[in-house]
């Protein structure tokens, strides 16, 4: 009964589900219309009508990409035009070497030496210092210049061969005067050391005839009345304290001067080697240090140059040779060794020179400031006419360290020093010889006190300043 039931009920729900799909396929098929009162609904499409005629050509499309080029063509009538050039091939091997060239012009000079800037400082340096050791040798009448040569001392009292040696080893030779200006050069030096010295000149084979030690006769003579009067007994010749001549055995002791030839030392300066300039200030301080010189140096000496041949006949004229090859520059001066190697020399040679003189107190370096004395007193005056006279000026302190420079000559001598330093047209006001206002001042207490009466200033032992009459004798120190 219940299965019965159920199937009936089924088979009303599906005859509803029929109906109502059919329903749903009927407003579809109305929905057209919907909203068209009055009017027709369409039907059926009918059957496609037969084609139109053809319309308007439309318009160009796109190029299209760039096709590959097409096999070349024939080759055209043999009067056609040329085609245009292709592209280069690959280079070829290389062709056969060319004839040499005639030889270029002779290249430019190197650079001399002189013309280098670098070179040029350097000299100027070394003359300086030069220049600077030589107005202290000259303040201390340890040389004297006449002409082209330079008489020096040690002040050392030897025989004749010991003279002979040192004068050598330190590359000059015993003194001989050829003319009346060498003769008072040496007398100088004579009568500061108040010594008799030899001189270079011996008595030849022949009794009473003499000449130098190379053998040359003498061209110049000033022997003291009645002398030589050895004959053949004394064959030496010394230098008496008034430049008189007098034969002497060799064996005495007498005072050692030598002397050193520099060639043009005026004129020609400045082509002068540097190397033999300082060469004659090594030479002269061998002689302050010792006598014993180790180093023997290039014999500088030569002899008076006789009379100039006849001029030979002209050559013939030789045939134009061929164009050289191009030269390379030189070496510039700074780059060239053997340069540098005589400029280390010279440099270490004047270094010699200081060290040698400051070791004996002769002089005191400060900066670029050396400080030597004449061991002498003077007034103001004469002072700074000798220290002139020496290529340099009278000592002016300008900072502690040059004012106690000078000090240490002061209590090595026990004696007050004059300082270049003198009273302005102002009363009490005080300035350098130059005009110059002082920079550094170390003044006694209360001191300046003269007011116009004392217008030179000396140095105590102290180093202080006191203003002083310019008359008054005080030990000399110059400054280079």
């Amino acid at each position: 009964m219940y299965a019965l039931s159920f199937f009936y009920s089924w088979s009303k729900m599906k005859v509803l589900s029929q109906f109502l799909h059919a329903a749903v396929v009927v407003t579809v098929l109305t929905l057209p219309c919907l909203g068209q009162a009055g009017d027709k609904c369409a039907g059926v499409p009918g059957i496609p009508g037969t084609p139109g005629s053809s319309g308007l050509p439309g318009r160009d499309g796109r190029d299209g990409m760039k096709g590959d080029p097409g096999p070349p063509g024939p080759m055209g009538p043999p009067n056609g035009l040329p085609g245009a050039t292709g592209r280069d091939g690959l280079p070829g091997p290389p062709g056969p070497r060319g004839e040499q060239g005639e030889k270029g012009e002779r290249g430019p000079e190197g650079r001399p030496a002189s013309l280098d800037p670098e070179v040029q400082e350097v000299l100027r340096s070394l003359n300086q210092k030069i220049l600077r050791l030589e107005g202290v040798l000259l303040l201390k009448g340890m040389i004297n210049k006449a002409g082209h040569k330079i008489f020096a001392t040690n002040a050392k009292v030897v025989d004749f061969e010991t003279i002979l040696q040192t004068c050598q080893n330190s590359g000059g030779s015993v003194a001989k005067p050829m003319n009346e200006k060498e003769n008072d050069a040496i007398l100088e030096i004579v009568k500061e050391k108040n010594q008799y010295a030899y001189l270079g000149i011996k008595e030849s084979p022949i009794p009473r005839e003499f000449e130098y030690l190379d053998g040359m006769a003498v061209n110049y003579t000033n022997w003291r009345r009645y002398e030589p009067n050895g004959k053949g007994a004394e064959n030496c010749v010394e230098m008496q304290t008034d430049g008189s001549w007098n034969d002497k055995k060799c064996n005495q002791y007498r005072l050692t001067v030598c002397e050193f030839y520099i060639r043009c030392w005026k004129k020609k300066l400045k082509r002068m080697p540097s190397s033999q300039l300082v060469h004659i200030l090594v030479a002269v301080a061998a002689l302050l240090v010792t006598s014993d010189a180790q180093e023997t140096c290039p014999q500088l000496i030569a002899g008076p140059p006789g009379p100039p041949g006849h001029p030979g006949p002209q050559g013939l004229k030789g045939r134009q040779g061929e164009k050289g090859d191009h030269g390379i520059p030189g070496l510039s001066a700074s780059e060239d060794p053997k340069l540098q190697d005589d400029l280390k020399e010279i440099k270490y040679r004047i270094t010699i020179i200081e060290r040698a003189l400051a070791l004996s107190g002769k002089i005191v370096t400060v900066g670029s400031k050396v400080f030597a004395s004449t061991e002498k007193t003077a007034d103001f005056n004469n002072s700074v006419r000798i220290c002139k006279a020496a290529h340099g000026t009278i000592a002016s302190p300008m900072n502690k360290k040059e004012n106690d420079a000078i000090m240490s000559f002061v209590k090595s001598f026990n004696t007050y020093v004059y300082l270049g330093i003198t009273e302005g047209h102002v009363p009490g006001e005080f300035q350098y010889l130059n005009g110059e206002s002082l920079n550094y001042t170390n003044w006694y207490e209360n001191e300046p006190t003269g007011k116009g009466a004392e217008k030179c200033v000396e140095m105590y032992s102290d180093g202080t300043w006191n203003d002083k009459r310019c008359d008054v004798y005080r030990l000399t120190i110059c400054e280079f």
